[in-house]
């Protein structure tokens, strides 16, 4: 009964997230990256209207993978800017120990919510973020984890 709860708040929370109309422009509509941090990896952002954007991030962590949807909404800081704070929320799935031999891999599962600032690249068509990451794992792991920051560098598609 909690994990269809937990599917029905996040639910709500993507639709409230898409629902926000925010008059901004990024200068792309998708791109692709490198996150480096507490969990390293690959990001895709794609935007889905001017402020909105969906983001899937494939990371290592724990001596193991996490695949991560998130929905993000970008806030512009100024009005002539290339600078956004952006938060956002979604979930994620994936396995613990799975790179190590020893121990017995097990599956997670859980929430997780992101703030952080994107600073734009239009002369070389990329972009830098920090952020932070925090995560509720609901199966599977450890609870609550607020320890995961990171930085990421994009390079725009389109």
């Amino acid at each position: 009964m909690k994990f269809h709860t937990t599917r029905i708040l996040l639910l709500s929370a993507i639709i409230s997230f898409f629902s926000l109309n925010t008059l901004s422009a990024q200068d792309y509509d998708t791109s692709i990256g490198v996150r480096l941090g507490s969990a390293n990896g690959i990001s895709l952002k794609h935007f889905v209207n001017r402020s909105t954007a969906v983001e899937g991030l494939l990371v290592y962590r724990r001596n193991g993978f996490r695949l991560i949807g998130m929905a993000v909404q970008h806030i512009p800081l100024g009005r002539k800017t290339d600078t956004y704070l952006y938060f956002g929320g979604g979930a994620h799935i994936g396995y613990n120990n799975l790179l190590v031999t020893e121990r017995t891999h097990y599956e997670v599962g859980g929430i997780d919510a992101m703030l952080g600032i994107e600073f734009g690249l239009p002369r070389i068509d990329a972009s830098l973020a920090f952020d932070i990451k925090p995560m509720y794992e609901l199966w599977g792991g450890r609870g609550f984890s607020g320890n995961n920051g990171g930085v990421t560098m994009r390079f725009w598609l389109d």
